[in-house]
């Protein structure tokens, strides 16, 4: 007997993007060990016409053409008949797309046709605060990503926050499952961290950097430094971008406290989080930061806003600090009180990994997907007929 066979269909796919790539990446690896399947990831980042093909130990990866890319979404006029012959090549079972990013789920929901279909949904709403913008983010989460949601068996949210933003949409057969983290990788450091480090995690600057919060983050760091001479902001990042660091930390005074670590992953990332006295989340817009999760494990505190789903992972005074969203001065203390408080900063550290091996471990959120997945394979064998455009 075959194993069943799983096609994961997200925009972007590992060295490229951030907390979306890297949840699937893990779910594919647990997948694959725990539950028997075969794993195969479709999304865009080749160059040409064809698909490049990457055969790794885990699963495959198919990287397919994008033709366009518009606000960092990529699209491919190709991507239907490709998706089409990945399903027939790898003799697909089942298809779960990734979202949001216009595009990429849109096409898989298509090409399932009479195939079992699981939509996974990463994001709360998503407005910019500029009129053009906010009008196809309307059109995008209230029409398109409502005929993708009608396609499917099942959607699963990556917060109870996504859920209830988009609970009309998804018409009642959602469920959630957060991210995960692998526990092992991630993982506390009996070394004691840099005294006033403090870590920024981001997958790009430019715009992406606006409702990361980084100038924020840069305006809290200029005014911690007065009393602070060894303090030091760290930015992990894969895309530099086009966002001017070295003009602004000139600007504000920070120049030579503020360093790009670059892109990193895996044990890379986990020293550098085993570095830092806190890491600092100060986003605008967060519905499951796999950032926090991250920290958690390694026993470092968050300083966050409380915002979207960061308050379900981030528990005020139990495992990290929380400010209003966009009170600079709020950041501030907050970030002040765990660098100026070493016991403060090893309690909200245990209690971060506290958290983390009770509720976020990888093994527990495959276990939750493949019960999902099965569930869909079950439901679509019963009505193997059944009419998908109604």
């Amino acid at each position: 007997m075959r194993s069943k066979t799983v096609l994961l269909v997200a925009p972007y796919f590992l060295p490229q993007g951030g907390g979306l790539e890297r949840y699937v990446a893990n779910l594919a690896g647990r997948l694959r060990h725990d539950h028997d399947w075969r794993v195969v990831i479709a999304c865009s980042g080749a160059r040409g016409r064809r698909p490049a093909v990457e055969r790794r130990d885990d699963y495959v990866v198919y990287r397919m053409p994008a033709e366009l890319v518009v606000s960092n979404t990529p699209l491919g006029l190709s991507w239907g008949r490709s998706l089409q012959q990945i399903v027939t090549r790898e003799s697909v079972d089942l298809i779960n797309a990734h979202a949001p990013v216009p595009g990429m789920a849109d096409v898989a929901a298509t090409v399932a046709k009479n195939l079992p279909f699981v939509l996974t949904y990463h994001a709360g709403p998503m407005k910019k605060g500029r009129l053009p913008a906010d009008l196809a983010v309307w059109a995008y989460e209230h029409l398109l990503i409502r005929n993708v949601a009608r396609r499917a068996g099942h959607v699963i949210c990556s917060s109870a926050f996504v859920q209830r933003s988009f609970d009309r949409v998804f018409s009642g057969k959602s469920s959630v499952i957060s991210p995960g983290v692998d526990a092992e990788v991630f993982a506390p450091d009996e070394r004691a961290p840099g005294d006033d480090r403090v870590l920024f995690v981001v997958s790009a600057l430019g715009r992406v950097a606006a409702h990361k919060g980084l100038d924020d983050l840069l305006r809290a760091i200029a005014d911690l430094r007065h009393t602070r001479p060894a303090l030091r902001l760290e930015i992990a990042v894969a895309n530099p971008g086009r966002f001017d660091l070295d003009e602004r930390c000139d600007q504000l005074g920070i120049a030579g406290r503020v360093h790009v670590l670059g892109a990193l992953d895996g044990r890379g990332l986990a020293d550098a989080y085993r570095r830092a006295r806190v890491v600092a989340l100060p986003s605008y817009n967060e519905s499951a930061p796999t950032v926090a999760l991250e920290a958690m494990a390694c026993g470092v505190p968050v300083v966050a806003y409380s915002i979207g789903g960061v308050p379900a992972m981030v528990e005020h005074g139990s495992n990290g600090l929380l400010a209003d969203c966009g009170d600079v001065p709020g950041l501030t203390r907050r970030l002040a009180e765990v660098l100026d408080d070493r016991g403060l900063a090893e309690r909200l550290g245990q209690g971060g990994r506290r958290t983390v091996e009770s509720r976020y471990l990888w093994g527990q959120k495959a276990e939750q997907t493949n019960r999902v997945f099965e569930a869909a394979m079950a439901r679509h064998r019963s009505t193997p007929h059944r009419a998908l455009e109604r």
